[in-house]
């Protein structure tokens, strides 16, 4: 959905990376669902 111009790309990057982190901590997939809902509505939203 993102487009590699999208200014979101540099913190999609850096969000999928914290969301590998948090799934390899074992976070529920649901949690991460979660995550990427807000994320996607305030991408400047900051993540546990």
């Amino acid at each position: 959905a993102f487009s590699k111009q999208s200014p979101n790309q540099r913190y999609l990057d850096a969000f999928s990376q914290r969301l590998e982190a948090l799934d390899k901590k074992g976070v529920p997939d649901a949690l991460l669902k979660k995550y990427l809902l807000r994320y996607v509505s305030n991408p400047t939203a900051k993540l546990p």
